[in-house]
């Protein structure tokens, strides 16, 4: 069964694991602008990603459309990184800093062999650089989630674990 919250719960949730992940005074002041417009947005009902979606529509809007440069594209990017930070509190339960890291993953030994092994196969079969990216981000997400539900090797995946990811 699909977790239900009110979204104003929900965004009263995270702001615990933001500060333990050492967010700027200046990020929190962000996320919890963005929280608060989408509380009032929402009207209270139960959270949803297509509720999180709609708002960012909504919000881009008024910004006046998407933009990819200048002082908008920066508040829709803190818009987009609140909306989605929640959408990953709701399906996991945790709060991932994709941002952080630029440089090479160094996987986990017992992911390893499996992982670099898939990832070259895409190189060398013929996969677009957009596509080797892409799985390569999957499979960091994946890792992640695993790492924070305190799983570092092959035997302690479950379906009940795995179940959890994808709702």
């Amino acid at each position: 069964m699909l977790r239900q919250i009110k979204v104003a719960d929900l965004c009263n949730e995270p702001e615990e694991k933001l500060v333990n992940l050492q967010y700027s005074e200046d990020s929190m002041r962000r996320y919890r602008k963005v929280f608060q417009e989408f509380k009032e947005y929402t009207d209270d009902c139960d959270y949803s990603q297509s509720k999180g979606t709609d708002f960012l529509l909504w919000k881009f809007k008024q910004l006046g459309g998407f933009v990819t440069s200048g002082e908008h594209s920066k508040n829709e990017m803190y818009y987009f990184r609140a909306i989605r930070s929640l959408a990953e509190y709701f399906d996991f339960g945790t709060l991932f800093r994709r941002h952080d890291y630029h440089g090479e993953i160094i996987w986990p030994i017992p992911f390893e062999e499996v992982t670099e092994g898939f990832l070259k196969y895409e190189a060398e079969y013929g996969c677009s650089h957009y596509q080797y990216r892409r799985c390569r981000d999957i499979i960091k997400d994946l890792i992640l989630f695993l790492d924070s539900a305190g799983i570092h090797g092959l035997n302690g995946i479950t379906p009940a674990l795995m179940s959890r990811s994808f709702y």
